[in-house]
């Protein structure tokens, strides 16, 4: 084994495509609860909305979430239009930040060259309602290979995370960490490495393309040289999980007590 296991403050992942319906019929037939699609918007410097070009919906966890977007063509510099042109699916990888202003001032002090903070925002029509807000920076073309890689300052917690969306049919709780297949994975692992928080209970798992094939049998692996593999989720129990995925005719693979399904 080459690869490398880095506990992490993840955020988010997102699953990106170009058309909302999809994706929301894909992971409906896998038993998560999932949010109304909402539009994205930014917030300039005079506070005005600016559309993001973006349309998401969410399932939620206690306090974490799996995003399904679509880029809808609005923004022609939408940031995740250089990874649509190579594929769809899991292409997001957003770490958590309690104060995304401290984060890169410091990365930038290790002489790293992150892009500048930014407001955004989506309508939250669930449980209580309100206007979420984050603050979230990325970095320029080339410096994730793998993934769009972004921070993340969550401005309101209380509206984003209600327990009204938690009660996913499958029994789901949890993103517990997310599996990454890299051309090097030790150089890929040294360029999360300053992210590592030995505290948290997330991971990031980085791997080679031959170690994922010995650790995943069975599932078509794409021949791309950087990618994000899949996510892992915790769940209450397989059973109900198993009842759903037969229901909806979803092909799954039983080892113990992991189901895997093909991404």
């Amino acid at each position: 084994m080459t690869g490398s296991v880095i506990t992490m403050d993840i955020d988010h992942v997102g699953v990106a495509g170009r058309d909302i319906d999809v994706l929301l019929k894909a992971y409906e037939a896998l038993g998560f609860k999932l949010t109304h699609p909402e539009p994205l918007i930014g917030i300039d410097k005079d506070g005005k909305a600016v559309p993001m070009g973006q349309v998401s919906a969410h399932f939620m966890f206690r306090d974490r979430y799996v995003e399904l977007t679509a880029v809808t063509g609005e923004k022609a510099d939408n940031h995740l239009e250089p990874w649509l042109a190579l594929y769809d699916g899991l292409l997001i990888l957003a770490l958590a930040a309690q104060d995304a202003d401290s984060v890169r001032a410091t990365l930038i002090r290790i002489t790293w060259n992150p892009g500048p903070i930014q407001i955004a925002g989506r309508e939250v029509c669930y449980g209580r309602g309100g206007s979420a807000r984050f603050a979230w920076f990325g970095f320029p073309p080339g410096t994730f290979p793998e993934a769009f890689v972004c921070i993340i300052e969550q401005r309101t917690p209380e509206i984003v995370f209600q327990t009204e969306m938690t009660d996913h049919p499958n029994g789901a709780v949890d993103l517990v960490g997310v599996y990454m297949v890299s051309k090097n994975p030790a150089a890929a692992a040294e360029r999360y490495r300053p992210f590592e928080a030995l505290d948290a209970h997330r991971f990031l798992d980085v791997m080679g393309l031959g170690e994922a094939q010995e650790r995943f049998p069975g599932v078509a692996l794409s021949a791309e040289d950087n990618y994000l593999l899949g996510i892992k989720v915790r769940v209450k129990g397989l059973r109900a999980l198993r009842e759903i995925l037969e229901q909806a005719s979803v092909p799954y693979m039983a080892d113990g007590k992991l189901i895997r399904i093909a991404p």
